[in-house]
């Protein structure tokens, strides 16, 4: 009885450890962030713009890296809701509507002129920013309140087909990750005392 709970606590460690391990270092890393990857985001209007609702948990921080899939220079933001509308109003644009893991993205379509709209970065109501070639990068903490970003070409005047990263900023993520897999190792050790125990030929 005692070799087949230990057994079972080592296969119990083995699989805490592993999942801890890979968590730790493949999916959140040293800096607490949770990336989705590259995925591709384009529309047939002037800018893609987030939802609210999808920016309801007060206290992570986000990070949005950008860069354009034709080489143009980008723009990315994050604006009060009600900016962002009035900035977007009749104007053709793309809603980011839902993010779902394994990650994937779910957009519609909202019809409106072609604009042109005025250059995003000379506006002063963005709470965080960043425009230009290449890979464009903002990290913004969370805050109350309905919040959109916004990614665009920089020119606001022509379609974006950008690849985003996404990024969660989760405090002590990685040292809970660590703890899991600690716990795991212990569990794994308790696990291997028992069986070896059991095994043990009897003393004379």
């Amino acid at each position: 009885m005692r070799r087949i709970a230990g057994g079972l606590l080592a296969l119990i460690g083995l699989v805490v450890a592993v999942v801890g391990g890979v968590v730790a270092f493949w999916v959140v890393g040293p800096d607490n962030t949770v990336y989705s990857g590259e995925q591709q985001l384009s529309s047939k209007g002037l800018a893609v713009a987030s939802t609210p609702e999808l920016l309801n948990r007060h206290g992570p921080v986000l990070h949005v890296d950008v860069r354009s899939s034709k080489n143009q220079p980008v723009f990315v933001g994050v604006a009060r809701d009600f900016d962002v509308s009035s900035y977007l109003k009749d104007v053709g644009h793309t809603k980011l509507v839902q993010v779902q893991y394994p990650i994937a993205l779910s957009t519609e379509d909202e019809k409106g002129t072609a604009g042109p709209l005025t250059a995003p970065a000379t506006l002063d109501w963005w709470v965080a920013k960043a425009d230009g070639a290449g890979t464009q990068q903002i990290a913004w903490p969370i805050e109350d309140g309905p919040y959109d970003v916004v990614v665009m070409n920089a020119d606001g005047k022509s379609a974006p087909d950008v690849q985003v990263n996404l990024g969660i900023e989760i405090p002590r993520a990685f040292v809970s990750t660590l703890g899991v897999l600690g716990a795991g190792i212990v569990l794994l050790a308790l696990g291997i005392i028992l069986v070896r125990g059991r095994l043990r030929p009897a003393a004379p």
